[in-house]
């Protein structure tokens, strides 16, 4: 799908920099989190369905960059101020975004990849201008 190619080109774009990437989901949401995995050209550590709520918030408030769907992991984010990429599909940006649109950059999920690469270098940017 799309959205597994732009966040496993996301992941390439990660790793590039030198960074560990770390894949998250739901039991539910192996195939898709197994799709993302295998789309990178890295090896993400892939982390479905072993995550409990408190080591996802540890996980991303050590993480350089979260980029996500418009889920739970991007309020933990936005709450813990780690800069993220959140790609939104089912609701309105306008009202569930993060307040902090510098910090936390939503995009359409089903734009162009290389807009979803450009606002992660960007996220990876302003999180090394502030750590």
């Amino acid at each position: 799908s799309l959205a597994s190619a732009a966040f496993a080109r996301a992941a390439d774009a990660v790793s590039f920099e030198g960074l560990a990437v770390v894949v998250t989901g739901t039991e539910a949401e192996r195939p898709v989190v197994e799709d993302v995995c295998a789309a990178a050209r890295g090896t993400p550590v892939n982390l479905c369905g072993q995550t409990t709520l408190g080591t996802l918030a540890a996980l991303i408030d050590g993480a350089a960059i979260v980029v996500t769907n418009d889920t739970g992991p991007s309020h933990i984010a936005a709450a813990l101020g780690t800069p993220s990429v959140v790609l939104v599909s089912a609701s309105d940006p306008a009202r569930w975004a993060p307040i902090d649109a510098r910090r936390h950059r939503a995009i359409l999920n089903g734009m162009a990849v290389k807009d979803v690469l450009a606002a992660v270098r960007e996220q990876l940017a302003l999180g090394a201008a502030h750590a």
